[in-house]
């Protein structure tokens, strides 16, 4: 439970903060190969990695999902969910032996009505940490874009040299 305190989950939040979220964190075990949870299952925990490595993938079709990242101790997941109530947008599962610390919604709403200030300061936290990644997305989004605009650019230009070419072949037989 230690690990929780220097996580950037909790970077900075103050000692009585800690020492009311910390003790509503469960740890559990998963083997290799266990499916912690599936896209589109209800988002009702925060996980945070103790050891151990989970992939994340997600379906892009009714047969074929792919990884789109790994996970490692002391990497968090599942905040985003937790806040917001929404389904789970990835599949995570245990890459091997894995233990992870685990606060439930149900957990964390106990702690909004017996100390709100504490709970605001950890969901607060919590959507510090969402807005960080939804950054980094962007920009990663942003990249993929350049590099589809850059491909797209390129296919035109080959599609005009082949009908340049086309052209030219064209008038030399028929012309």
């Amino acid at each position: 439970m230690e690990a929780l305190r220097t996580s950037p989950l909790f970077f900075g939040l103050p000692e009585e903060a800690l020492d009311a979220i910390i003790p509503l964190f469960k740890e559990q075990s998963y083997k290799k190969d266990t499916i912690i949870f599936k896209e589109g299952e209800p988002g009702d925990r925060l996980f945070f990695i103790l050891s151990g490595k989970l992939a994340l993938s997600c379906l892009i079709d009714v047969a074929t999902s792919v990884q789109v990242a790994t996970l490692s101790s002391g990497d968090v997941m599942g905040e985003m969910a937790l806040l917001s109530s929404a389904p789970r947008s990835l599949t995570a599962t245990a890459v091997e032996d894995t233990k992870l610390l685990e606060l439930s919604r149900s957990d964390l709403e106990k702690l909004k009505e017996s100390k709100y200030l504490v709970y605001s300061s950890v969901t607060g936290f919590m959507a510090n940490i969402v807005c960080r990644r939804l950054t980094e997305v962007t920009a990663d989004l942003f990249k993929v874009v350049d590099i589809l605009s850059a491909t797209k650019n390129e296919r035109d230009d080959l599609t005009n040299q082949l009908e340049s070419s086309r052209k030219g072949i064209a008038a030399a037989f028929f012309g």
